[in-house]
C-alpha cells in the first residue's frame, strides 16, 4: 500500500489579540485523513512583540506536527504582513486522521497583535501497491 494524495483543504483560523497574548491554543478538528503542507498567516493588527505559531496534535496536544512548520512572526510586524511556512520534505510523517484535534499554539507574543491564517492540508487515502 502507498499513500495517494488528493485535494487540498484550507483550515482557516483567527487568533484575536486576547488569545494571542495569552498563548491560547486555537483548535481545529481535522475533517478527513490528510497531511499538513503549510501554514499561511496574515497580520490583522500590528504585532508589537513577535512570537511563534506551532502546530500541535496528539494526546493533550503535546506533539509538534513538524519543527519546520513553526512559524515566527517578527517584532513590529505590520498589518497585512503575510507569511507561508511549508514542510514538503516530510509529508509522510505529517499524517493526521479524520477527527484529530489540530492546534495552532501562539507563544511569546506581548503587547498587541492579531493574526488570521489557514493550515493547508491535502487529503490522503491508501492506494494498493502496483504489481
Amino acid at each position: 500500500m502507498s499513500l495517494k494524495a488528493g485535494n487540498r483543504r484550507y483550515l482557516d483560523f483567527i487568533i484575536n489579540q486576547t488569545d494571542l497574548l495569552a498563548g491560547t491554543a486555537i483548535e481545529i478538528i481535522v475533517p478527513e485523513d490528510s497531511v499538513v503542507e503549510a501554514i499561511r498567516t496574515s497580520v490583522q493588527a500590528a504585532v508589537t512583540t513577535g512570537g511563534t505559531l506551532t502546530l500541535k496534535t496528539g494526546a493533550a496536544l503535546a506533539t509538534t506536527v513538524s519543527a519546520a512548520l513553526v512559524q515566527t512572526i517578527a517584532n513590529a510586524a505590520t498589518k497585512g504582513t503575510q507569511q507561508t511556512t511549508s514542510d514538503l520534505t516530510a509529508l509522510a510523517t505529517l499524517k493526521l486522521t479524520a477527527g484529530d484535534r489540530l492546534a495552532i499554539v501562539p507563544a511569546s507574543f506581548a503587547t498587541a497583535g492579531a493574526i488570521i491564517g489557514t493550515v493547508v492540508v491535502r487529503s490522503i487515502s491508501l492506494a494498493p501497491a502496483l504489481p
